[in-house]
C-alpha cells in the first residue's frame, strides 16, 4: 500500500489571526520622554568623566611632581650617579659594537676597526647623515606621446564617469557645504574674538574641530558641535535622540579611557597617593629607592669594569702582536 506524503508548511510561520478592531495605522512615540531619559544619562556620564578627569588632574598636576621633587631631593646624588656611568657605558659599548659589524663586514682585525671608530667619532660625533639619494634630479615623468586614438578613448572613459558620477557629486557638494557650514557655526560660538573662554576644554575641542574638519568627518563635526552646546549650556530641547547618544557614546569612551589610565597609575606608578603618605611610609619609600640605585650603580660599575678591560686590551698592540705581523707579511708571497 503507497502512503502518501503529507504536505508540512514547516518553512512558513503562522499568521496571527487579526484582531477584531485592530487598527494598523502608525503609532506615534513620545520621543520627549525617551529624550529626557538620555539628557539624564548623559548629565550622569559627564560628572563621572568630569570626576576622573580632576582625580587625572590632581595626580599629573600635583602628586607626580611633588613625588618627582621629593624624589630629587631624597636621593638626587645616587641619580645623577647613575646617570653619567649609564652615558659612559651606552658610549663605550656603542664603540665596540660599532667596531664589532665593520670588522665582520670589511674582514679587518677588531682592533683597527675599534680605532677607525674611535677617529671618526674624534672628527664629526654626530654623523648621523643620510646618504644622497642617487636619483635626485632625474626627470621620471617620461616624454613619450599618446597617440590621438588613444587620447579619444581617455577622454570618453572621462565623460562617461561623470555623467555616472552626477549623482554622487551632487551628493557629495551637498555634504561639503553642510560641512563648512557646520565649521563655520562652530568656529563662531569657539573663537575668544566671540567672548568665549579659551581654557583646556575649549582649546581641547577646537583642536578636535580642526581634525574633524581637515578629514571632513561631518558625523564628528555634528556631535562636536553638541558638545559645544553643551558646554555653553545651551543645548536645546531640539536636539535629537540619536545625537544625544553620540554625546553619551563620546563622554563614556572619554571615561573609559580615563579610569584605565588612573588604574594603570595606580597599580605602576610610584607615586600614585603621595599627597597621602605619612612620614613613616616616606621613609620607607626613601629606604627601598636607595636601595635599588646602589644595586644599579653596583652593577654598571662591574659592567663598565669588564667594557673598559676590553677596550684597553682593544687599543694596546703588544710588541710581540706587531712583530709577528711583520713576520707574516715577510712570508707572503710576492
Amino acid at each position: 500500500m503507497i502512503m502518501k506524503k503529507r504536505k508540512t508548511n514547516l518553512g512558513k510561520r503562522a499568521q496571527p489571526a487579526a484582531q477584531p478592531g485592530a487598527s494598523k495605522a502608525l503609532i506615534p512615540l513620545d520621543t520627549a520622554r525617551i529624550a529626557d531619559r538620555h539628557r539624564k544619562k548623559l548629565e550622569k556620564v559627564r560628572q563621572d568623566l568630569e570626576t576622573a578627569q580632576e582625580q587625572w588632574r590632581q595626580y599629573t598636576e600635583i602628586e607626580r611632581p611633588a613625588y618627582e621633587r621629593w624624589v630629587h631631593l631624597e636621593c638626587g646624588a645616587l641619580i645623577a650617579e647613575l646617570h653619567q656611568m649609564k652615558e659612559e657605558y651606552d658610549y663605550k659599548a656603542f664603540l665596540l659594537n660599532e667596531a664589532h659589524a665593520r670588522s665582520i663586514f670589511s674582514g679587518r682585525s677588531l682592533r683597527e676597526s675599534l680605532h677607525d671608530v674611535q677617529e671618526e667619532m674624534k672628527r664629526d660625533p654626530a654623523r648621523d647623515e643620510p646618504p644622497p639619494d642617487p636619483d635626485a634630479g632625474r626627470d621620471f615623468s617620461g616624454s613619450g606621446r599618446e597617440s590621438d586614438a588613444d587620447d579619444e578613448a581617455d577622454w570618453e572613459d572621462f565623460f562617461s564617469r561623470l555623467a555616472d558620477e552626477k549623482p554622487k557629486r551632487r551628493s557629495a557638494f551637498l555634504e561639503g557645504a553642510r560641512l563648512r557650514s557646520l565649521y563655520r557655526d562652530i568656529c563662531r560660538q569657539l573663537h575668544p574674538d566671540t567672548g568665549a573662554a579659551m581654557n583646556e576644554r575649549t582649546k581641547q575641542l577646537w583642536n578636535e574641530v580642526q581634525e574633524a574638519y581637515g578629514n571632513k568627518d561631518l558625523e564628528r563635526l555634528e556631535t562636536l558641535r553638541a558638545l559645544c552646546d553643551l558646554e555653553a549650556g545651551s543645548l536645546g530641547k531640539s536636539t535629537s535622540c540619536s545625537r544625544l547618544l553620540d554625546l553619551i557614546k563620546h563622554f563614556q569612551k572619554g571615561l573609559r579611557s580615563l579610569k584605565s589610565l588612573l588604574k594603570k597609575a595606580r597599580n605602576n606608578e610610584p607615586g600614585y597617593g603621595f599627597s597621602t603618605w605619612d612620614n613613616a611610609h616616606k621613609t620607607r619609600v626613601k629606604h627601598d629607592l636607595q636601595g635599588e640605585l646602589k644595586e644599579g650603580v653596583e652593577h654598571l660599575k662591574f659592567e663598565l669594569k669588564e667594557l673598559n678591560y676590553i677596550l684597553k686590551d682593544l687599543e694596546r698592540e703588544p710588541a710581540s702582536y706587531q712583530s709577528s705581523r711583520r713576520r707574516a707579511r715577510a712570508a707572503e708571497p710576492w
